[in-house]
């Protein structure tokens, strides 16, 4: 292994991750493609995340770790880590969910025997707090999904086409029926990460930065599942409001809601189609997906009732 070149970065932006950030670090140090570095950018943490990190650098050399010293948004932090990395491959890891030890591993191996591909991931099982598997029933309450939607959206994963040739096939894919996103915690080519806008100042543009990525080259998939995503109560998903997930993504926010929210995504979803690596025809049919996802009547339905309860009055506390 060269530690000036490592073959893969792995980036874990973390503030205040004591909980749970020790089981994932320790997920990589298991991990049987040792060619690695990981670089866990603290941004600002106030628990016992400083003091683990620094315990975990001692302990291997392949570790780095940065920190600031205020918190500067989770958007600066996901891309501060990978604008520090030097790996061919990078993967940006939550200091709460797992890999199996062979996920880089298998995930190289896609990678180098097509190299038209930029990124890959394993299929996704989700566990709980204590790292217990979550049953389909359970995972649609914490979701607050019905039955109904999560077959569904397991439908819709089970039909994309992110390794078609075509781009306009895989990002249509990514906008229509791409659900969790959990794609954006692969093993993706580096070179092709440095052609995108990283991770844009609204919630919600990991999909964006998919899309983008679905323009530049086919996503390879393992039918293994080889990563767990965790579900607890403290992530950004479960706040509620709109104001509260851009806050949490870029410090100092100014005030937003769901609709503002909403068009931020829609107008970073059309503006990536401007990628110069694809022809006029191929944005032409991108732009149609574009407008198709833009106009989705349960989007809307979901929008206006979130819009709604903002403008609801908060009941005052004693």
């Amino acid at each position: 292994m060269d530690a000036k070149n490592p073959l893969v970065s792995i980036g874990i932006p973390v503030r205040n991750g004591e909980k749970y950030l020790a089981e994932a670090i320790e997920s990589f140090l298991a991990q049987t493609c040792t060619d690695f570095e990981l670089i866990l950018s603290d941004n600002g943490s106030t628990d016992a995340t400083a003091e683990i990190c620094r315990e975990y650098v001692a302990r291997d050399d392949r570790i780095r770790y940065l920190r600031a010293e205020e918190n500067l948004g989770a958007a600066w932090n996901f891309n501060h880590v990978f604008e520090q990395s030097r790996g061919t491959f990078f993967k940006w890891a939550a200091h709460d969910d797992l890999c199996a030890p062979t996920f880089l591993e298998r995930c190289v191996e896609v990678m180098r025997a097509d190299p038209s591909i930029v990124l890959c991931h394993s299929r996704t099982g989700p566990i709980d707090a204590d790292g217990a598997t979550i049953d389909p029933a359970s995972l649609a309450e914490v979701s607050g999904l019905t039955g109904e939607d999560l077959a569904e959206i397991e439908r819709n994963e089970d039909r994309r086409e992110l390794g078609d040739a075509r781009p306009h096939r895989r990002y249509r894919d990514v906008l229509l029926y791409t659900h969790w996103g959990f794609e954006v915690f692969g093993l993706i080519r580096a070179d092709a990460l440095r052609k995108t806008g990283l991770h844009r100042p609204y919630y919600g543009s990991d999909k964006t930065l998919l899309a983008e990525l679905s323009l530049l080259g086919p996503f390879g998939r393992i039918s293994e599942v080889l990563f767990f995503s965790r579900r607890h109560d403290e992530q950004s998903c479960t706040l509620e409001s709109a104001q509260e997930r851009e806050s949490w993504l870029v410090t100092g926010a100014s005030r937003c809601n769901a609709w503002s929210q909403m068009l931020r995504v829609a107008g970073g979803h059309f503006s990536v189609i401007a990628c110069p690596e694809i022809g006029w025809a191929e944005r032409f049919r991108c732009m149609t997906a574009a407008v198709g996802y833009t106009c989705q009547w349960t989007k809307w339905k979901r929008l206006l009732v979130e819009f709604w309860e903002e403008r609801e009055p908060r009941p005052s506390g004693p």
